[in-house]
């Protein structure tokens, strides 16, 4: 699934959960200045908790022992290379981006006509000034709004003791800056089109600024019952545009009952300390849980081509089962498993769980025989089968490693550790173009946080200042600002060739 799609999931679920929250817990409250803030924080805490990965923070499935090293079967390495070397003929991820990408299109074309229009209406108004009000007098039959700082009015269409409540009406929209609210709210519908609550929200939002504007009218002392009248009369006329404020946005009745409503306890201010967290903690947790399957399921080309097959010297294809360690690809296994330091672990579909201690020459060598066990390195090939100090010394290497491993799961990839690419005329040339272009980068690793999964992680580049710099894989928009920064990123190498037996 593409990040963008999963964003767009993420942020239209929580536009939805805050809508109902809305109108289930708050709307029927009189405390507008609260119910706007709760509004607006909506919005933008939907645009930006997407982006928050608390995945590592959540405790995750238990699961294999960090030492403990998995393959493919077979015919999923063979799904998995096709995957990564065929493009689909159909993707139906890239359609629904496209139809979303022309919906926002639509909808952003739709706003600057709109705002052509009030361009156009600006020129052809004048300013004028009517009970110590400014505002922009206009000729044409229009329902009275105000945009930004300016109020849009044509005195000749109202009775003179209907323009006072008006102006003292959009006069509160101007003066609390009600027009941010709006923008934001179309912004909002502009992302998600296709999402009803995003619609229901913005619908809110200019509701709630109409209640804030009708109470700043009656608190400056005009009677109630001749600002409920004039309400009902202007009713009548044509509606702005929908990004403005208009003296007429909400139905007369639901307004004028909002007026006549009682004020809300302050006991129910305890609404807003509930409902609050207990929808950030649910949004957190979804987000991370979907963050961590989307970990999970990412199969990004780069990785499937760690866990796929390669071509050895002797044109047999393998599957990587360590870094540095790899079996026959060919072969029906339920499962394949390399315990460190040195023990394998094969269970075939037809038959019982063989194990094998690779520093035994008879053992390793019957499991190159079946199952076609090969070492990426003659060095790594040459370590099992030390005799005396040196096998001591080395499994003690190989334990403390092991105790490293299970405290720290991270793994970095660097050219330099692999016998192969210590000759740089082996380096991949997307690898030699980038430190071309890139001079003060000294070398590029590749960070899995998990060795047993092989799920890529991060890229992290090395500098020659000694700084390093670290990006983030599986959705995070950490690669992108890479991208901008260092230009086309060098891909994950492939593994070398297996070592031939002697």
């Amino acid at each position: 699934m593409p990040a963008m799609i999963l964003y767009l999931l993420k942020m239209n679920a929580a536009l939805l959960l805050f809508y109902l929250t809305y109108y289930l817990v708050l709307r029927r409250l009189t405390f507008y200045n609260l119910n706007r803030l709760f509004l607006i924080f909506a919005i933008l805490f939907s645009a930006v908790f997407p982006l928050v990965d608390l995945s590592e923070a959540l405790p995750g499935p238990e699961g294999l022992p960090g030492n403990i090293y998995g393959i493919m079967p077979a015919w999923q390495a063979k799904t998995a290379t096709a995957t990564a070397t065929q493009t689909p003929l159909f993707d139906p991820w890239q359609l629904a981006l496209a139809a979303f990408w022309s919906g926002a299109a639509f909808a952003l074309l739709r706003l600057l006509i709109q705002l052509l229009s009030l361009g156009r209406l600006h020129a052809r108004s004048s300013s004028d000034e009517l009970f110590g009000f400014a505002f922009r007098s206009t000729g044409e039959d229009i329902n009275p709004f105000s945009f930004w700082q300016s109020i849009y009015l044509n005195p000749g269409k109202h009775r003179q003791e209907e323009l006072l409540p008006i102006l003292r009406h959009e006069q509160a929209h101007v003066q609390e800056w009600h027009t941010l609210d709006v923008l934001l709210a179309e912004a909002g519908t502009m992302l998600s089109w296709f999402n009803p609550g995003a619609w229901l929200l913005r619908q809110a939002i200019k509701q709630n600024l109409e209640f804030i504007a009708d109470r700043k009218v009656l608190q400056s002392g005009l009677d109630s019952k001749v600002y409920q009248y004039s309400l009902v009369r202007i009713s009548s006329l044509s509606q702005g545009l929908s990004l403005t404020n208009n003296f007429n946005f909400l139905t007369i009745k639901k307004r004028i009952a909002m007026m006549n409503k009682a004020p809300s306890a302050r006991a129910h201010l305890l609404r807003f300390l509930v409902v609050i967290p207990i929808s950030l903690t649910l949004l957190l947790a979804f987000n991370s849980l979907a963050q961590r399957q989307a970990n999970e399921l990412t199969q990004d080309p780069n990785v499937k081509r760690v866990i796929s097959e390669v071509k050895g010297n002797d044109d047999a294809a393998y599957t990587y089962l360590a870094p540095n360690i790899l079996i026959k690809s060919d072969l029906d296994l339920e499962y394949a498993r390399w315990i460190r330091p040195n023990t394998l672990i094969v269970k075939p579909r037809s038959g019982k769980e063989e194990t094998y201690q690779l520093d035994s020459a008879p053992s390793l060598a019957e499991a190159k025989e079946k199952y076609g066990v090969r070492f990426t390195d003659a060095e790594d090939e040459s370590k099992p089968l030390l005799k005396g100090k040196a096998r001591q010394a080395t499994e003690k290497q190989e334990a403390a490693s092991a105790v490293t491993q299970s405290q720290d799961e991270s793994f970095i990839f660097k050219l330099d550790e692999v016998e192969y690419y210590r000759n740089e005329a082996n380096w991949p040339k997307d690898y030699k173009d980038f430190l071309e272009r890139n001079p003060e980068v000294k070398q590029i690793g590749w960070k899995f946080n998990n060795r047993e999964e092989y799920n890529l992680e991060s890229l992290v580049i090395y500098l020659k200042s000694g700084a390093t710099e670290v990006y983030h894989y599986n959705g995070s928009m950490q690669i992108p600002a890479a991208e901008s920064k260092y230009g086309t990123l060098p891909s994950l190498p492939p593994p070398p060739p297996p070592v031939r037996a002697n």
